[in-house]
């Protein structure tokens, strides 16, 4: 049913099913859209054909997030973007539970590699505070390394020592 559609396509999304991503599919999906807007004739067509292609790239896109971005034995073409992936939600899911240093909504980072920023160089073992997003993208990187909060440093002799409720402190 699917073998045809790119990636899979929204069958084997919605049963999480999906095959590895690689050029001939991404090709592939380019044939198809241009078989509905090839003439000139066609444009109302060619709209819809976009207008639909659009929607179900996005949630065949959404599902394979949803099932590959943390599943480490996934090989396709897109794996790179997946682990690029993986690093921002780690770093966000640091920033939310309170585990990161921020002044206002900006988190306090620590550069790991120069970077140049809208003009601004960054040097190794600066600690900076950034916009969320350079923050996120940059750590999942590995350019920048979040500061810990100190409560977090603090509870880190718990957890050697096998204190809290769960033997850990209770800190992840």
């Amino acid at each position: 049913m699917s073998s045809s559609t790119p990636a899979g396509g929204p069958f084997k999304a919605a049963v999480g099913l999906h095959e590895p991503l690689n050029a001939s599919l991404i090709n592939q999906a380019r044939r198809l859209l241009s078989n509905y807007c090839s003439s000139p004739g066609h444009a109302r067509l060619c709209l819809e054909a976009v207008r639909i292609t659009r929607t179900a790239s996005q949630l065949v896109a959404r599902a394979r997030f949803e099932d590959l971005l943390f599943n480490d034995k996934y090989s396709g073409a897109d794996k790179p973007l997946f682990r690029l992936l993986q690093g921002v939600v780690e770093f966000y899911a640091r920033l939310i539970g309170g585990f990161i240093v921020t002044y206002g909504d900006k988190p306090m980072v620590e550069v790991r590699a120069g970077v140049s920023l809208g003009g601004l160089k960054l040097e190794p073992g600066e600690v900076v505070l950034l916009p969320l997003a350079e923050a996120a993208f940059l750590s999942a990187l590995g350019m920048v390394e979040p500061v810990e909060s100190n409560l977090l440093k603090s509870t880190s002799s718990w957890r050697s020592e096998g204190g809290g409720a769960s033997g850990t402190g209770g800190v992840p």
